[in-house]
């Protein structure tokens, strides 16, 4: 069976907690594809096969140093057992019903890969913070930078975590793409794409590890996940 790992927690991060003790060494004992971000929240993470990617606050891609530290990260072994294909969606709530409708339940916890021909695509990341550390709200507000890549190749890395998730991870669909090249990408806000190709790990398992720091035993946790999330986006 396999397992969702996860380093920190949403609501962590969303007030703030942005250093965590794991590295990316680490981290890849518990899983082979995921998502996250790094400390200072320093961009957006994506790991492939085993490799995992550094998307900076443009875009731009490269390898993690496996020394690198994240305080919020999900990662599993990448062990599919639903493949279907998509003809085509127009933005990325098409794509999420799509998925959707092919899950046999929205109780459990999904790793989703999708490989596709995107036609444009709609990306954020964001530049480190520095101290003293603002909710993620209003560093977003500041540091975060939107784009978009068109006419390419790519693959999305999805993670789907049920409702009553949501006081401890991000409930619903989190999207982070990377193009064919391995060298731009971010967190997804909107797709237009065809061709796609999707395989979905589910995961009746979620092993979380919390970060051992004063900042996140000092941390208030008890906020509505669910609004503040939505303002993220």
């Amino acid at each position: 069976m396999s397992i969702l790992f996860q380093a920190g927690t949403i609501t962590g991060l969303l007030q703030g907690v942005y250093d965590g003790d794991i590295n990316f060494r680490q981290l890849a004992q518990h899983g082979d594809i995921g998502l996250g971000t790094f400390n200072g929240v320093d961009g957006e993470m994506i790991a492939l096969d085993g490799v995992f990617y550094h998307m900076n606050k443009t875009g731009l891609a490269e390898k993690v140093n496996s020394e690198k530290l994240t305080p919020f990260s999900l990662v599993s072994f990448y062990k599919p057992t639903l493949t279907f294909s998509i003809e085509k969606v127009n933005n990325c709530e098409e794509l999420n019903q799509l998925i959707m409708a092919r899950l046999p339940t929205k109780n459990i916890f999904y790793m989703i890969r999708t490989e596709a021909s995107i036609d444009q695509v709609k990306l954020r990341s964001e530049g480190c913070q520095t101290l003293p550390y603002k909710p993620l709200v209003e560093a977003l507000s500041t540091t975060g930078y939107a784009f978009e890549l068109s006419q390419l190749k790519g693959t999305l890395v999805t993670t789907w975590c049920p409702n009553y998730s949501a006081g401890i991870t991000i409930p619903g669909f989190h999207h982070h793409f990377i193009n064919q090249d391995k060298t731009h990408g971010g967190h997804l806000f909107d797709v237009k794409l065809h061709d796609a190709q999707v395989t979905v790990t589910p995961l009746r398992q979620i092993n979380m590890l919390l970060i051992n720091s004063h900042e996140f035993d000092m941390a208030n946790l008890d906020i509505d996940t669910t609004a503040l999330l939505k303002k993220t986006e």
